[in-house]
């Protein structure tokens, strides 16, 4: 599954609402978040895998990865750490 979420503001401010808002209940969350939004903010967030077991978030600023995040994926960390100023297809 992938979700676009739209929308602007801190990460860390929006990160925990638009997790909940995705449905997200498990019991345990491991989480590694890399990258900065800074004071621009961002255009969208884009949202792969489950996000009742494990995913990635990619926040993204015209079209460039600024920051990302996995929750229970934690072979994803080198790959998330080297989209950052990347283009996602």
């Amino acid at each position: 599954m992938t979700l676009a979420i739209i929308g602007g503001g801190l990460a860390g401010a929006t990160a925990a609402a638009e997790l909940r808002a995705s449905g997200y209940a498990g019991p345990d969350l491991g989480m590694e978040y890399v990258g900065y939004v800074g004071p621009a903010g961002y255009d969208k967030v884009v949202i792969e895998g489950d996000t009742a077991a494990a995913f990635r978030a990619y926040w993204e600023r015209d079209g460039v990865v600024v920051a990302a995040m996995h929750a229970n994926d934690w072979d994803a960390s080198d790959e998330i750490r080297a989209s950052i100023g990347t283009t996602r297809a």
